[in-house]
């Protein structure tokens, strides 16, 4: 029993495993939808140590979160401006006279 409290101080403590958590709530909170990680951001108190290091963490994740979504939508748009092309070659192109 001692070992289980003592494993729960070092969780709680561990900063790390704070933003985890806050983290893993945000996600909840926005199923299917791009998460805005900032709260869980905001509702950690670092230390001024821990500060910058939080803060490297937010933009590499912010970063990853906008790598994610542009990378999920670059097909569909590129299928979407061929098709547009593809539209358009009736128009362009020179309409044979009928014979």
């Amino acid at each position: 029993m001692n070992v289980q409290v003592t494993t729960v101080r070092l969780l709680a403590w561990n900063p790390g495993f704070a933003i985890a958590q806050a983290l893993g709530q945000r996600l909840e909170q926005t199923p299917g939808r791009i998460p805005d990680l900032a709260p869980a951001f905001r509702s950690i108190e670092p230390t001024p140590r821990e500060r910058p290091a939080l803060a490297r963490l937010e933009h590499a994740l912010d970063d990853v979160v906008e790598v994610a979504v542009t990378s999920s939508f670059s097909r569909p748009f590129l299928l979407a401006a061929a098709l547009a092309l593809a539209a358009l070659a009736p128009i362009v192109l020179p309409r044979r006279a009928p014979a």
